[in-house]
């Protein structure tokens, strides 16, 4: 395996567009990995179009969830979320994928912030230099992208009919949230609940957000695996309006979130790592290191017109979607 040089930005720019997806075929655009960036393992199935995995039961019977058990797993994932409404982390990324060239990896410094149900960024940096920055706020999502020759702003309307296999579908902030399971579940048990043991699987359709008086929706939808309520998702499959997989996103270990002035333990643990498959070839790995819950996030990181006046993209690209609608 071919190990990209310290510092090689410039290579994990074009890491990054080789892993970027539309539709069924990789895009250039800055985070795409880092939206699917959340987690995954290849659980024996194949990625882009396949079926979904059905194997999870590890030998017990599979018989359906009670409306009883539903409101232990609903009841904890609102105290999950309210506990984490505002909070910061870092960590790296690493991103491995194969070319014409052969294998490569490369790695990268994140920083992760959320201050509200529906407002989340995310810097990709690498010795102390920006390579991207991911903000959501309300219907809309942008990356600013700082990778190549020009700098590019590319801003997406969080409902774009292009959906999670348009562009930039898959680095969205929102998605991003919604494989490291910081989305509300739905009230009443879905159709397709599912207990085996303590574990338990159902299907998010549509992923969505109530927000005030606004529900934002996500395009397409998440099949969850539970192993422990209070803690959250340990599997995700990312799937389209066509129900097509995309990704699978999974969980490592558990870390600590503190807060000032309250010991560790008083907040609900985040994963250690997410990791993200996408093919055999291409995968991505999340870590977190020291996440805080509570602390001061700045508005700014949520502002793109703040983002346009102190960056000045050489480049401002809108979808279809935006056009229309501004």
């Amino acid at each position: 395996m071919k190990q990209t040089a310290p510092g090689g930005s410039a290579e994990l720019g074009r890491g990054i567009h080789r892993m970027n997806l539309i539709g069924g075929r990789w895009f250039s655009t800055g985070m795409s990995f880092l939206m699917l960036g959340s987690l995954v393992v290849l659980g024996g199935c194949e990625h882009g179009g396949s079926k979904i995995e059905d194997d999870w039961t590890r030998g017990n019977p599979e018989i359906p969830g009670t409306g009883e058990y539903w409101e232990v797993i609903s009841r904890a994932q609102s105290e999950r979320l309210e506990a984490l409404s505002v909070f910061s982390s870092a960590g790296t990324v690493t991103l491995r994928w194969t070319d014409a060239d052969g294998s490569h990896v490369e790695q990268a410094d994140h920083r992760l912030w959320k201050s509200s149900a529906d407002r989340a960024a995310i810097r990709l940096s690498k010795v102390g230099s920006s390579l991207f920055l991911a903000g959501w706020n309300g219907d809309r999502w942008w990356v600013f992208d700082e990778t190549g020759d020009e700098s590019v702003l590319r801003i997406r309307r969080l409902n774009a009919s292009e959906g999670l296999g348009g562009p930039d579908g898959l680095l969205s902030p929102p998605a991003l949230l919604a494989m490291i399971g910081f989305l509300p579940w739905p009230a009443d048990p879905p159709a397709d609940f599912q207990t085996t043991g303590a574990r338990s699987r159902f299907t998010v359709d549509p992923i969505r957000w109530e927000v005030g008086d606004r529900v934002l929706e996500l395009p397409g939808s998440l099949v969850v695996e539970l192993e422990d309520p209070t803690y959250g998702p340990t599997r995700l499959q990312l799937l389209d309006a066509d129900r097509t997989l995309i990704a699978t996103a999974t969980h490592e270990g558990r870390i600590p979130v503190e807060t000032m002035g309250r010991p560790p333990g008083a907040w609900p643990d985040l994963p250690r790592r997410v990791r993200i498959v996408r093919s055999p070839e291409d995968r991505v790995v999340i870590s977190f290191d020291g996440p805080l819950a509570q602390g001061r996030v700045s508005e700014r990181l949520f502002d793109v017109e703040a983002l346009i006046e102190r960056s000045r993209p050489d480049v401002i690209e809108r979808s279809a979607v935006m056009e229309g609608a501004e």
